[in-house]
């Protein structure tokens, strides 16, 4: 992994967004991190980067 960075959300629980070296294999999972985080405006920051970075990206719930 490249970096991890932990996102507060609206439920309570903690979200980490692992950041992987590998190029742009799996769309859909982008698009399933910008549904889930798109609620906070620090974490649609944070999509936006990732999206600009194209790479993929896997989210784990703690």
């Amino acid at each position: 992994p490249r970096g991890q960075v932990r996102v507060g959300c609206v439920e309570g629980r903690g979200e980490l967004v692992t950041i992987l070296n590998t190029k742009q294999e799996n769309s859909l999972q982008i698009k399933q991190a910008s549904m889930e985080l798109e609620s906070h405006l620090a974490s649609q920051q944070l999509v936006a980067a990732i999206l600009n970075s194209a790479v993929s990206i896997d989210i784990l719930y703690t």
